[in-house]
């Protein structure tokens, strides 16, 4: 019996050193929020050369522009920012209407608009932490099955939960919006994969109780 229980308490700490190993490795994150993984070989001043995880190691690295990339993070943890700062906040004109969750911006540009969206975007890809999603995923489907996955998956990440986040921009619209959706994008994957970590446990602990 406390073999079975040493195994099944192995397998879980291999699962949740799964997502760590995959994530051992240089990221690159361009202005749209999209992630390139592999090698970071060379940083110039106006690119940066990488290798692909899949990448044959003969061939010459591929070459990106820093000017579309927002930040680079190395497998140690470290980052490099490349990426514009945060758009300026509009002067507060005497009379306008404060932004509000709850209501439209009002006296914004459509760039600027567009600039909180993306803003919103890459504070997600910095500050969403996925290490909830899985193990709940992971701990609600060894203890009950698909349900409890399904609904962490459906509910959508709440941009004023993060306390991670700068209070100020949560006043505007269309950055907790480009905040929301890049992290219930970045939900699935963690989702996912606690979800399988959990069958399997689920399906150990069948085994060990026969």
């Amino acid at each position: 019996m406390y073999r079975r229980l040493y195994l099944l308490l192995t397998l879980v700490a291999l699962l949740w050193a799964i997502p760590a190993a995959v994530r051992a490795q240089d990221v690159l994150v361009d202005l749209n929020g999209n992630e390139l993984t592999g090698q970071i070989i060379e940083i110039t001043p106006t690119d940066v050369l990488y290798r692909a995880a899949d990448a044959d190691p003969t061939l010459p690295p591929s070459i990106v522009p820093k000017n579309t990339l927002f930040m680079v993070r190395f497998a140690n943890g470290t980052k490099e920012v490349f990426g514009q700062a945060a758009p300026a906040l509009p002067p507060t004109v005497p009379g306008a209407v404060t932004p509000s969750p709850a209501a439209p911006a009002q006296g914004l540009t459509l760039v600027q608009l567009e600039e909180l969206r993306q803003r919103g975007r890459q504070d997600a890809y910095r500050y969403y932490n996925r290490t909830g999603p899985f193990l709940g995923s992971m701990f609600g489907a060894a203890l009950a099955g698909f349900v409890p996955p399904l609904i962490i998956g459906l509910v959508r990440p709440k941009a004023h939960k993060n306390k991670s986040l700068n209070p100020q921009m949560l006043r505007y619209p269309a950055y907790v919006a480009g905040y929301e959706q890049a992290a219930r994008k970045r939900k699935v994957w963690p989702v996912i994969g606690g979800f399988l970590a959990g069958a399997v446990i689920s399906g150990l602990i069948s085994s060990a109780a026969q």
